[in-house]
């Protein structure tokens, strides 16, 4: 080993990959296949972020009709429920309906954000989608005021986008 030259201790120079101070291939051939690399890698991610940017915007006015509509509707929808019930009554079961969504979104946000690290953004927003469109589904059919407080919980708790919007957005925006 000691005789021998540079070049055969740390392999033929001319087929190994230069590289400048800074680790940068400085061979044209090197030089090519990183552009190949990031020229797909961009493709790729622009595709997804399209992907992802559709999907929080559909989820986003899913999200925001499913808790608009109930603003209007809660006082009558607890009355379907009990028509003998007094006004004040009827009043208190409409609240708890309208805030039932919120409080469960907030309740399960740290869970949704650790789905979202761990599965990816995309498909914790497309479960979450998915959790909510059946709830809301189900919501709809709710024959007593137990089950709809409970369908509108499910809601909230479905409600992965109040802490994956931001993340999610960040991500397509960057490919921008």
């Amino acid at each position: 080993m000691r005789g021998a030259s540079s070049s055969t201790r740390t392999g033929d120079s001319r087929s190994a990959a230069r590289v400048n101070a800074m680790g940068t291939p400085t061979s044209r051939v090197h030089r090519n296949e990183l552009a190949h690399e990031r020229r797909r890698r961009r493709l790729t991610n622009e595709r997804t972020n399209e992907r992802t940017n559709a999907q929080v915007q559909a989820f986003s006015m899913c999200s925001i009709a499913a808790t608009t509509a109930l603003f209007s509707t809660a006082f009558f929808m607890a009355k379907r429920f009990d028509a003998q019930a007094s006004e004040r009554e009827l009043a208190w079961r409409a609240g708890a309906l309208t805030a039932m969504k919120p409080a469960f979104a907030g309740l399960t946000s740290m869970i949704w954000g650790h789905a979202g690290d761990r599965f990816g953004f995309e498909r914790a927003i497309a479960m979450s989608g998915l959790l909510h469109a059946g709830a809301t589904a189900a919501f709809a059919f709710a024959r007593g005021n137990g089950q709809a407080l409970a369908l509108r919980a499910l809601q909230g708790a479905a409600d992965g986008l109040v802490v994956m919007q931001k993340p999610a957005l960040a991500l397509v925006s960057d490919g921008a």
